[in-house]
């Protein structure tokens, strides 16, 4: 069976998407290269476009706007009660590892997701209910330097059964995690399940999911939303890439979908 083309990605990179910044200085490349031609026809439009498109992502407009259509307000509402045997997915980020010390340490993003899920099991615990986290996205195992994959170190660490975890260790980006996580949900029976990400990647691993027939229940980490200021921040700029990722990865998913690429 040929593997889906989303499935494909070089070691263990999560990238592959150019950043607002790097696409503005082409921009200005193009402008520079433009002028030295002399074709003004084509220069001024195109370097007005370059300060509009700055102006827009910098100063926060743009970047707000693309943030709040990604988080919709149903990922941010509390589960209303657990029954019976509960999974709650935890995406992760990826993990790196701190040069003085040596130790593997999760991916930036991940911290709130693990603190929220960890919040999850134990409400869900303490009402008697039987509930299991899956963690995806923990490559700890390829850095050779921990025995226990470490966001089971963390949940441990914050009250977590060993029992009750379950690493899937070998998805490297999200459509593969939310392939093999789905055989993990599927070859056993869940009540409900529940998923725990960043509020800017629920809609697209919610649509991934959802493609290998797993319906889950948002619960979003954290809450994100650009700054409008009137100097522009860098803060802004990063929300824009990462909120221009999950569209991309939303529009990759309908095109291969479309062409029957992902079997």
């Amino acid at each position: 069976m040929n593997r889906s083309l989303l499935n494909r990605s070089p070691g263990r990179s999560r990238g592959g998407f150019i950043s607002t910044s790097a696409l503005i200085l082409l921009l200005v490349v193009g402008v520079v290269a433009l002028a030295a031609l002399r074709l003004w026809d084509v220069v001024l439009p195109l370097a007005l476009g370059v300060v509009v498109v700055f102006i827009l992502v910098g100063n926060g407009f743009l970047a707000r706007w693309l943030a709040r259509c990604l988080q919709e307000a149903a990922f941010f509402q509390k589960p209303q009660g657990f029954g019976g045997m509960s999974a709650i997915v935890l995406l992760g980020d990826g993990n790196i590892v701190e040069p003085n010390t040596g130790e593997a340490l999760p991916g930036w993003l991940a911290y709130s997701r693990i603190e929220r899920a960890c919040e999850l099991y134990h409400s869900a615990t303490a009402g008697g209910a039987s509930c299991r986290v899956i963690v995806t996205g923990d490559d700890s195992g390829d850095l050779g330097v921990t025995k226990e994959p470490v966001y089971s170190q963390r949940l441990r660490a914050l009250g977590v059964r060993a029992a009750d975890i379950r690493v899937e260790g070998k998805g490297r980006n999200t459509y593969r995690q939310a392939e093999l996580t789905s055989e993990i949900l599927k070859a056993e029976r869940y009540d409900r399940i529940f998923m725990v990400t960043s509020g800017l990647h629920m809609k697209r691993a919610l649509r991934y999911f959802l493609h290998f027939e797993v319906s889950a229940i948002p619960v979003a980490s954290d809450f994100v939303t650009g700054r409008i200021t009137l100097l522009p921040l860098g803060s802004n700029f990063a929300i824009a890439d990462i909120a221009l990722h999950q569209y991309a990865g939303l529009l990759r998913l309908r095109i291969y979908n479309a062409l029957g690429w992902n079997k």
